[in-house]
This record gives structure tokens, sequence and C-alpha cells, in this order.
């Protein structure tokens, strides 16, 4: 069940009615509700998938409380959580995978092995729900939360609908106190959720779906694409997975601001960042904070010299890559990414000796760093986006060499770049989800665009990118 169908928002209705009627007299029943309901939600994709979120969700319940009731033999419990959850993670996203590679490799040293058939089926969401289940019983360990007693309340916080298959990925510390009470719903709720869910649906419906066919024309053409072709694609994917990701996220934020709950923003207008650490900052910031939280510093960060520190960041990176996909482009991507951060890192040490006090060149040196940070972010969406390894190469090739054409099709495919690009300059500057909250005539501005929009410009719809993952 995705949110972009009518399915949804009428199942969705019929449960808000249930919410609503009986939040304030009867809380512990409608936390079961919404368990349940997030339970169909998620069941509609598979039921037997249910099952493994559920076995998930039971075992990290019960590691935490073995880590809080033996505080010195606690490392064997986080062995289970981890060993459980990487182990299914790793064998449901990664067998097929792994199966093929070793195929790959035995061809190579000359024997001939074919494996027998066997396809495992990728459970939606899988990759999200791991990751949150694992920062609990992480967090518990840590000794920043204490375990809960409540499997209700665990299976809430792993389940709860809005962002169950595609995040943003939320932390157990952040989340669980707020089922420790009552929601309290406002004014500011139903306005700024609402705002929320349908400036989600325009960037999914009227920005990513409509550039979806030109970006799959444009890949599917690659081995004819100019050096403007190779561009557009790179940075319209960009568009698009920007307009599909963020959009998701927007209303699963939306959803569980109507509800009373708050989840933390995941986009922060990302192709305004002014370097790669900053892109990071602001693009899908629950992954990069976890892998940061939980990875990076756990093997040691910044803090075991400066090679170690380049170490760290390429593994994390790389890593990174790898969580999107069992795929060679995905571990291409991470790589260009880890690159990326270590040049930055390694150029700033040296950048910090140099004082500009000008602030006309500071200036210049910002917008600088924009335009070259999205222009490396762009070429690296090339790989996430290709199919095969011929065709990322060549069409990364193609970015800098071969023939130099332009039409009117890539003239309206540069405009729309443009626009976005200019719409991340003024939500850069400007909070535009606090003004739909706090100001009426911007909200009814707004939200009447949006409206005629999505009546009059939706594209076809396609499922969004992020469940693949």
């Amino acid at each position: 069940m995705v949110f972009n169908s009518l399915f949804f928002f009428t199942t969705l209705f019929i449960f808000l009615i249930f919410y609503f009627a009986f939040k304030d007299r009867q809380p512990k029943m409608v936390k079961i509700g919404t368990l349940i309901y997030s339970y169909f939600f998620y069941g509609m994709w598979n039921p037997a998938f249910l099952l493994l979120l559920m076995v998930s969700t039971i075992i990290d319940y019960l590691t935490a409380l073995g880590i809080e009731a033996n505080p010195r033999r606690k490392k064997p419990f986080l062995a289970i959580s981890l060993t459980t959850n990487l182990g299914l993670l790793g064998f449901f996203k990664y067998f097929n995978f792994f199966v093929d590679t070793a195929e790959t490799l035995f061809k190579l040293v000359g024997i001939n092995w074919t494996p027998p058939f066997f396809q495992v089926s990728l459970p939606v969401g899988i990759s999200f729900y791991t990751f949150q289940t694992l920062s609990y019983t992480i967090d518990v360990y840590r000794g920043e939360i204490n375990a809960k007693k409540s499997l209700i309340d665990i299976a809430f916080f792993v389940a709860f609908f809005p962002q169950l298959v595609a995040g943003p990925i939320i932390r157990a510390r952040d989340f669980l106190p707020q089922l420790m009470k009552n929601p309290v719903i406002r004014k500011e709720n139903w306005v700024g959720g609402i705002g929320l869910i349908l400036s989600g649906l325009f960037l999914k419906v009227v920005v990513a779906d409509n550039v979806s066919d030109r970006v799959n024309f444009l890949f599917a053409n690659w081995e004819i694409n100019g050096i403007l072709e190779n561009w557009a694609a790179a940075m319209l994917f960009g568009v698009q997975i920007y307009g599909d990701f963020s959009g998701y996220s927007l209303i699963a934020i939306g959803l569980a601001k109507i509800m009373g709950f708050h989840i933390p923003r995941n986009f922060n207008s990302p192709y305004t960042a002014a370097g790669f650490s900053d892109f990071w900052r602001r693009w899908h910031i629950s992954l990069s904070t976890w892998l940061r939280d939980y990875l990076y510093i756990s093997m040691g960060g910044n803090r075991k010299g400066t090679r170690r520190t380049y170490v760290n960041l390429m593994i994390t990176m790389l890593l990174g890559g790898l969580w999107h996909g069992a795929s060679f482009l995905f571990i291409a991507w991470g790589a260009l990414h880890g690159f990326y951060l270590c040049i930055e890192r390694l150029l700033k040490n040296q950048l910090e000796k140099i004082c500009f006090e000008t602030v006309w060149v500071q200036r210049l040196l910002m917008m600088a760093g924009i335009l070259f940070t999205y222009i490396m972010v762009s070429l690296a969406w090339i790989p996430f986006r290709a199919e095969t390894a011929e065709q990322g190469i060549t069409m990364m090739i193609g970015l800098f060499h071969g023939k130099f054409s332009f039409y009117k099709n890539l003239g309206a495919d540069y405009l729309v770049i443009l626009v976005v690009f200019l719409f991340h300059s003024l939500t850069r500057r400007y909070d535009i989800f606090d003004l739909i909250e706090n100001n009426g005539g911007f909200r009814f501005g707004t939200i009447s665009v949006i409206l005629f929009s999505l009546y009059y410009f939706s594209g076809e719809r396609t499922d969004f990118i992020y469940f693949q993952f």
C-alpha cells in the first residue's frame, strides 16, 4: 500500500476516524489499533514479510531487556541483536548479489559453476526498520536509554506506518518518550501536517513522476547521448529522486504530525549544500546521522589520526552505498561520496590556513562551493541510477567527451533543473513549512497552487524509488 493511492487514503480516513474518536478516552486501545493498522499497511505488500518484521521486533525487545538486566554480561545480548538483524538483512537483500558475484569469480578462474535457481524476494523497507531497531538495542547497550518493558511500545516504534517502509529512520530515544503520554493535537498539528502531506504529494506526483519518463528516456539512450544529454540525465535524476524521496518523507512527517507525533526533518535544501559534508547534513539526514553515530564514530571517527579518519570515512560511505542496494554500482556511488569527503577534509585543512576577510570574496567562494558540490553530486547519480556497469561508465565518460548539441527538449530539461535549484535556494533562506503553518495568506496561496497542480499536472503514477531499498 503506497501513499499516492486512493486505497491508502480511504483506509487512512477510516483509521483516523477511529483514532480521533477514542484517542483521549481509550489511549491504550488506540495505541494497539494504530499498531494493527501499521501491520495491515505493511502486510498489504506481502503477509510473509510481516512475520519477519515481528520477529525482528521481538528479538530486539528481548535483547534490550537482557542487556539492561545483565550489565556485566551485555555484549552477548548485543551480539544476538546485531547477528540476527544484520543476518536477516544480509540474506534477504544480498543473497542473490553474493551468488551472482561468486558465479562471476568462478568463471574468471575457469570454473564453470551454475548455482541452483533460488531467488530471494526483498522485503519492502527491511533496510529502514533494521537500522531503526538496531539503534534501540545499541542505545540501551550504551546506557543512553532504558529498555522498555512494554512490547506494544517497541512494536509501535518499529512498525509506525507513516515512516515504516522508507523512513525517516527514527531513533528510540526521540520517539519512545512520545509514547509515554497521550498525544496532544492542536490546530497547528492539523495545519502543519496537511501542509506537509500536500507538499510531499506535490513533490512526488507533480515533480518526480513528471520527470521520470524523461529520465528513463535519457538513460535508455545512453549509447548515443551527447555531453548535454548525459548531464541532463544526471541532474534530472537528481530532481526525480529528490522529489520522490523527500516527498515521501514529508508525507510521513505530516501524517505523524496530524496524529500528534514528531518525526525530524529528513531533507533540508540539499542541492544548495556548500560542500559534501554539508550535503550529507541536508540529504537523507536520518541515514547520514545513523551512519555517523553508529558506524563512523564506533570505528573511531576522527579521533585516531588523519589516515584512520580517511579510512573510516571511506568504509562508512562504501557501506552506505551497499545499504542502498546489492550492486557494485551502489558501492561505486558510495565510493565517490567517500572520495569527495576525504578530499574535502584534506583541502579544508589547507584552506583554514588562509584568511578571506573580504565579504564579497567569502560570498563568491560560497556560491562556487555550492555550484561545484551540486555538479559533483549530480555526477555521482549516474552509477546510482545506471542498470549496468557499462552504461554507468559510458555515461560518466560522456559527461566530458562526445558530441555537443542543444535542442528544444534539452532546454526544457535544464529549465526544470534551474527551477529546482532556485527553489532550493529559496528554502535555504526561508522555512516554507513554518510559513504555511503560521501565515494564513501564504498558506492559502501555497495550498491553492499545490491543489491546482495536483489536479492538472499530475504525472503517471510510479512507485516510490526508495521502496526498493
